[in-house]
């Protein structure tokens, strides 16, 4: 029987040069345990995450939202849940009655002096010169022009005057009114009498009035 060297066991034998051998040999032993590796991994792997727990849940709540309604409940909702009506507003004051202050009148001619054959026109103004709005008499009844001649009265307006029609406006703040009469150059008294006198030529003033309210005079001639 032939005896074994026992360093020679393990030995590579071969045409080629051992070291060939060997460093074939490490490269197939490192093949083997890395399939060795990876099938520990995927049997073992699996298994471990397979056993392991699932991770806690986060902890933080969230505020639950409110369901829609459906169209039953919505149809049966109470009568009370109906949004209340708004208020109604409150009334305005009632505009107050102008005060005589309150109340502004003037008169303008046509002209300041006046031919024989020419009758005098006058523009009796009024408005409201307050700061706020006022109820006024504007009818015919509370207008009245008046021409004098010192303390003498010539004539006027309501002497003869058919309407006696009162009419109650609201002046606006700053506005005006106008209203034009014409004087046909004679004498006038209350009443209204037939035996009327032409006025004589010479000065004259002419006032005018609104209710209460009186304008300052207003010089013109007759020629």
């Amino acid at each position: 029987m032939r005896s074994v060297d026992p360093h020679a066991i393990g030995r590579p034998v071969g045409p080629l040069p051992p070291a060939v051998y060997w460093r074939r040999r490490v490269v197939v032993r490192l093949v083997v345990l890395g399939a060795l590796f990876l099938l520990d991994r995927v049997l073992g792997g699996g298994a471990a995450a397979a056993q392991a727990p699932n991770p806690p849940p986060d902890t933080e709540t969230l505020p639950a939202a409110d369901p829609l309604p459906s169209p039953s409940s919505s149809r049966s909702a109470s009568p009370t849940a109906r949004p209340a009506r708004p208020s109604a507003s409150p009334s305005k004051p009632a505009v107050a009655t102008c005060r005589a202050a309150a109340v502004q009148v003037r008169v303008r001619t046509d002209a300041s002096t006046y031919p024989g054959d020419r009758r005098p026109r006058f523009t009796l103004e009024f408005g409201n010169v307050s700061r706020r709005p006022c109820r006024y008499d504007v009818g015919p009844k509370a207008l009245e022009v008046i021409v004098t001649s010192g303390a003498d009265h010539i004539w006027s307006s309501d002497d003869c005057g058919r309407s006696k029609q009162s009419r109650i406006a609201t002046l606006a703040p700053g506005a005006r009114r106008a209203v034009v009469v014409a004087w046909p150059r004679y004498r006038s008294a209350p009443g209204c009498p037939d035996d009327r006198a032409a006025a004589k030529p010479g000065t004259y003033v002419v006032l005018g009035r609104v209710g209460v309210a009186r304008s300052e005079g207003t010089v013109f001639m007759l020629r």
